[in-house]
């Protein structure tokens, strides 16, 4: 992340593009699953009682009480609620930090799924911060301190995790990549082909390749093809488009095609990923 910060223009092009917090408690006998895959990272801390955690059907283990996980965007997730004496305090954050509009910055890096209770503390009171600032009216002073809490927050991220370094410098190589990066924002209907992204960034088909490769670790047409889906999943997540328009704002004609990708992209149909909704929090 120290890397990243030495890019020219780097503070005018990060942005929070999400932050919701939530929690409380929850009352049941017996354990109660959600499973689901969001298009934004997510904190959950259990205060107490403890999560037990799936990501991408591997079993990831268990949270202490006072612990938590932290799960990038997009990666499937069965978590499992575990009560003491029918009762569980959870608080949870859900956050995305994007570069250049459309890069998002944890994915940059590999994040630890399970917290210690140490661990998870700062980033917890931080959690309770922005749900306590997002229960107020909205006013200048209170989004501006929202907004302060959510880098407070992807930095304390970024201090838990590991960059992906490539043979590139990252800085380097995203600030070579930046038009293409973030040209794309508000552009997902089409994908250019190599030889045009070779040009807009004036390098030739494989160095584009190699900087894609090196820097962001696929290869340019993988990243775009996967972004637009990104895109698409936020789209469902919130808004009430139909399907059916989601998948044309993104470039896709036949229904059945975007659903087919989408489905090969996420494990789930956009129908069934947008119920996602319907479940609380964390």
């Amino acid at each position: 992340m120290d890397e990243l910060l030495k890019m020219p223009l780097f503070y005018e092009g990060i942005n929070i593009s999400r932050l919701q917090a939530g929690g409380g408690s929850m009352a049941s006998t017996a354990p109660v699953t959600h499973v689901k895959t969001i298009p934004w990272a997510v904190y959950a801390q259990s205060v107490k009682g403890h999560y037990e955690l799936w990501v991408n059907q591997k079993r990831v283990g268990r949270t202490a009480e006072g612990g938590a996980f932290l799960v990038p965007a997009n990666h499937q997730m069965k978590i499992v609620h575990h009560t003491i004496n029918g009762a569980m305090e959870i608080n949870w954050l859900h956050i995305q930090c994007t570069l250049f509009g459309t890069l998002d910055i944890l994915s940059l890096m590999d994040l630890p799924l399970i917290l210690s209770p140490v661990q998870a503390r700062p980033l917890g009171e931080m959690a309770s911060k922005v749900r306590a600032l997002q229960k107020k009216t909205p006013t200048l002073e209170s989004i501006l301190e929202s907004k302060k809490a959510g880098f407070d927050i992807v930095r304390k991220i970024a201090l838990l995790g590991t960059p992906r370094i490539g043979k590139e410098s990252p800085a380097a190589g995203l600030e070579r990549l930046r038009p293409l990066i973030e040209g794309f924002r508000g552009n997902h209907d089409k994908l250019l082909d190599l030889a045009d992204m070779a040009r807009l960034v004036g390098l030739s088909v494989p160095r584009l390749h190699a900087l894609f490769k090196s820097t962001l670790g696929v290869s340019p047409h993988r990243y775009f093809a996967d972004l637009r889906l990104k895109q698409a999943a936020i789209q469902l997540m919130t808004t009430e488009l139909s399907v059916d328009a989601i998948g044309l704002a993104h470039g896709y004609d036949d229904p059945f095609h975007f659903s087919r990708n989408f489905k090969k992209w996420s494990g789930l149909s956009p129908t069934a990923y947008r119920i996602q909704r319907e479940q609380p929090g964390a």
